[in-house]
């Protein structure tokens, strides 16, 4: 028997004080601050699905789902206990805890104990896998079963004496239950039994019997795997370019995202620069690779990434497959490939080895940290959301949702803040996962009926992309009622909402009081409010105006004429003049003809002085606008004609 399937050596007492100390760090990344953060939809999701019956959870994962249904199962018992949000994700932080631990005894049985501890470091500070035990998901579970499945396997292969195979049986059919890519699992084991029987013979009927047993039990459920697909419930995701897919793949397989600026935006041939900022990880997963011939982990560690993400580049093509969650089961066999790459570079030039070891483990521990406090990272907080909508929501208004489905996270925490089911009204009917288009007029009614009944509506505009592909909800709320952006609860909740007067009158006599008696771009001291029609860049020290722009004022004091600040340049409009007309309440009260390039004040009186408290509503109209694209470059095609500084009353 070659030296490299040698019964593994007994581990010593240094190498278990090891193990322990990483699966201490393991425990730390993951346990700590488990429940600060909201449940997300899907999280939530799990949990509205585990307080079903079993036989409603079978049925409800079956018609409404897109995965098997072990997860879901082991949730119906789960959030028996209890449902704060360190206790449910306790679940997959577990089995997060069980993969660095059986990452190290499959790296050990492998490729010897340096190559196992290594293994078990690299996964217990791995981003993708820290991320993914704290969050309520079945990804740390595949994960879990994948390795002991493989764990076992290879010891079948080692000693024809093993038994296990009915654990191997188990592991696999539950696996098979946890995730489809589970199928990628068995189909890793088949070809690598394959490819190593040619140096150490094993019956196929001993090595593929348990995997072919596993399908079996499978099989009733192709069934409803069929019924899945059919619905195409998935459809809205976008398929990703295969460049796009093998650069996602390269970031989140080390440290656990694809997006960081390090040092530059990876867009474009910037890239590149995010690739070379992991040249640690490509050194080690190059030494790794050079031992295909002497270590058998090598060749797992290659097939085990080689056949899941070939055979999904080649299905990506022509469906939305692809998510970089679903190969965490494969993770750890690349992390067993870098320790490989690591100890080979140890014993060739110790100092060098440490530096590269210490420079993976630093990068993946800056990502976490990164990721931990980053908002890009954070997740979905509906239960903030609920917190401020209650304290936001007016006796006139309403919230909105496109169906139960998608109100589903925000009626979670509503419920569990106040004790009853949040009230709402639905933009959309039929069913949420096949997107079933709407009866024509039908969603122009119930936005008719809600703006008559409410004076303003909480649209929650989570996934509408999903719900309402063709965007007939937004835009009849865009063209009969009254945006208001002065709203926005992403930066908090990372949950857009959409709020909406019924008409233009409402927010006046609601909200005009508080409005300032001036709108002075280089203060932004303004309500979004108070503008409407043709403003673009009101962000900027000048804004500009198209056509027509108004402005809503709130005089403070008495007052008796309007300064405007302009700007007008000539070569937006080779050189011909623009006429600018001021109306007050939709009469004419002065015009100029603007011709000079550079800022102007202009000024004008009223024929009597206005009380304090007056409310003004003027329109800025222009004779000319001009195609900023076409101008000045770009793809911003929205019409504009001059900038304007401030409106105000004087």
């Amino acid at each position: 028997m070659p030296a490299e399937i040698q019964p593994s050596q007994p581990t010593s007492r240094a190498e278990w004080w090891a193990a322990g100390l990483i699966l201490l760090a393991a425990a730390l990344w993951r346990l700590y601050g488990l429940g600060a953060e909201s449940l997300w939809t899907d999280e939530i999701a799990a949990v509205l699905v585990g307080r079903r019956s079993l036989l409603e959870v079978l049925v409800s994962i079956g018609v409404q789902d897109v995965n098997p249904p072990l997860f879901y199962l082991l949730m119906h018992f789960w959030t028996a206990l209890g449902e704060p949000e360190w206790w449910l994700r306790l679940l997959p932080a577990l089995c997060g805890l069980a993969a660095v631990a059986l990452t190290w005894r499959l790296g050990r049985r492998l490729a010897g104990p340096t190559v196992g501890l290594l293994a078990a470091l690299f996964t217990a500070l791995s981003p993708l896998s820290v991320y993914l035990s704290r969050e309520l998901r079945y990804h740390t579970l595949a994960t879990m079963l994948a390795l002991a499945a493989w764990l076992i396997f290879v010891r079948r292969l080692d000693d024809p004496r093993a038994g296990r195979r009915r654990w191997l049986i188990a592991l696999l059919a539950l696996g098979l239950y946890t995730h489809y890519y589970f199928l990628f699992v068995l189909a890793v084991a088949a070809v690598w039994w394959w490819s190593e029987n040619e140096d150490r013979p094993v019956p196929a009927r001993r090595s593929l019997a348990p995997l072919g047993a596993a399908l079996l039990i499978f099989l009733p459920w192709l069934i409803v795997m069929g019924v899945q697909a059919a619905r195409a419930s998935y459809r809205f995701r976008p398929l990703t370019g295969l460049f796009a897919t093998l650069f996602d793949l390269a970031g989140y397989s080390t440290v656990g995202q694809a997006d960081t600026a390090l040092p530059l935006d990876p867009y474009g041939l910037a890239k590149l620069w995010f690739l070379l900022a992991l040249a640690p990880f490509w050194l080690l997963a190059g030494l790794g690779l050079s031992q295909w011939r002497n270590e058998r982990a090598t060749r797992l560690a290659t097939l085990g990434l080689g056949v899941p993400i070939l055979c999904v580049l080649v299905v990506s093509r022509v469906a939305p497959v692809y998510g970089h969650r679903y190969f965490l089961p494969f993770l750890p066999l690349f992390l067993i490939l870098l320790a490989i790459g690591a100890r080979r570079l140890l014993n060739a030039w110790k100092p060098l080895g440490v530096i590269a070891i210490v420079a993976v483990c630093g990068l993946m521990a800056a990502s976490d940290l990164e990721q931990r406090t980053d908002t890009r990272y954070q997740r979905e907080d509906w239960r903030t959301l609920a917190q401020r909508l209650r304290a936001a929501l007016g006796p006139h208004d309403v919230i909105l949702g496109y169906n139960a489905m998608q109100i589903g996270p925000l009626n979670y925490y509503w419920l569990r803040q106040t004790g009853r089911p949040l009230v709402y009204a639905p933009l959309l009917t039929g069913d949420p996962l096949i997107f079933a288009p709407q009866p024509p007029g039908a969603v122009e009614a119930r936005v008719e009926l809600y703006r008559q009944r409410f004076e303003r509506l909480w649209v929650i505009d989570h996934f509408a992309h999903m719900y309402d592909p063709p965007g007939v909800a937004r835009a009849e709320l865009d063209r009969t009622a009254v945006y208001d952006p002065s709203v926005d609860f992403s930066a908090c909740c990372r949950i857009p909402v959409r709020v909406y007067w019924r008409d233009r009158v409402t927010p006046l006599l609601r909200a005009g009081r508080t409005f300032g008696d001036a709108i002075d771009f280089t203060t932004r001291a303004f309500d979004a409010l108070q503008l409407s029609g043709d403003w673009s860049r009101p962000d900027h020290q000048w804004a500009w105006i198209g056509a027509a722009a108004s402005v809503v004022l709130h005089a403070k004091k008495p007052v008796d004429g309007i300064l405007l600040r302009v700007w007008y340049s000539p070569r937006f409009h080779h050189r011909q003049p623009v006429t600018l007309t001021l109306e007050k309440d939709d009469a004419p009260l002065n015009e100029w003809d603007l011709n000079e390039d550079g800022p102007r004040e202009l000024r004008v009186h009223f024929t009597h002085e206005l009380p304090a408290g007056s409310i003004v509503s003027l329109t800025l109209r222009t004779s000319r606008t001009f195609d900023p694209a076409r101008e000045i470059g770009g793809a911003d095609h929205t019409p504009k004609s001059i900038m304007v500084q401030r409106v105000g009353l004087e």
